[in-house]
């Protein structure tokens, strides 16, 4: 995928969307396959920085919360709500953390304070989940505007959808074995609103019936081409590796 990009157009840019900790090895990779020392209408980017990219693109201003500020505004949301908690008592910096990755971890499911509590009536365990949904909805008041990881996502959404006119982008993704419902629902609005959109799935052939996350991924994004009656388009290729590299990809699937 990376060695089929035409940079050449200055008047189009591209957006290698790739999972953070890949951020470096995508970069390596792209200047590697091209053969050339420096781009000036590529960027390699994690799916927040994109999402903040767009943002940028479409004039909108906005304020973001860094990682430790988001640990600081769960503390805080515990506190404010601890007389109201039942089975969430004991705090330390460790369960502060835990609980903060939960709330961005619902965040990006598109599951709303609220929403927790519903599906709190259906499960063991309902004390905790009413605690995390008071903690949850606490944390989203002392937020109040500002702009978390998961929020950049859905104004982001929002901000292309609003749009006059379509992005004169060709977006990629890369290195991901998996979306979370956000990032779905931003791939299902870039669709219509850039020029193009590239996937990159890796997947072994040796698994038999075995669940494949990137198997699933195909599937969901067929529907949405589907729904926005969009063409797509899927080419294979097989690698062209050493018997080493090939032991090497065997076990890291099996």
């Amino acid at each position: 995928m990376m060695r089929a990009i035409e940079s050449e157009d200055m008047t189009v840019g591209h957006y290698i969307v790739v999972p953070d900790r890949y951020s470096i090895v995508a970069e390596k990779m792209l200047f590697a396959q091209s053969k050339k020392e420096s781009f000036f209408n590529v960027d390699v980017v994690g799916v927040s920085t994109f999402a903040s990219k767009i943002l940028e693109e479409e004039g909108i201003n906005f304020q973001t919360i860094t990682a430790s500020e988001s640990l600081l505004l769960t503390d805080l949301a515990i506190k404010n709500v601890q007389n109201d908690l039942r089975a969430l008592r004991k705090t330390n910096i460790s369960f502060v953390g835990e609980v903060s990755k939960t709330i961005m971890q619902l965040k990006s499911s598109a599951i709303s304070p609220e929403e927790l509590i519903d599906c709190t009536l259906l499960i063991s365990g309902r004390n905790k989940f009413n605690d995390l949904s008071k903690i949850y909805g606490e944390y989203d008041r002392l937020a109040g505007e500002k702009v978390d990881a998961s929020k950049l996502l859905s104004l982001a959404k929002e901000a292309l959808h609003n749009g006059e006119k379509k992005l004169n982008k060709k977006i990629y993704f890369a290195f991901f074995d998996s979306f979370t419902e956000q990032v779905f629902d931003l791939i299902q609005v870039l669709t219509a609103s850039c020029l193009e959109v590239q996937f990159a799935l890796a997947r072994s052939s040796s698994l038999g019936n075995a669940y494949i996350y990137e198997d699933d991924v195909h599937k969901k994004l067929s529907l949405i081409a589907q729904k926005n009656s969009v063409k797509i388009e899927v080419k294979s290729f097989e690698p062209s590796f050493n018997e080493k590299q090939k032991a090497v990809a065997q076990n890291l699937f099996s």
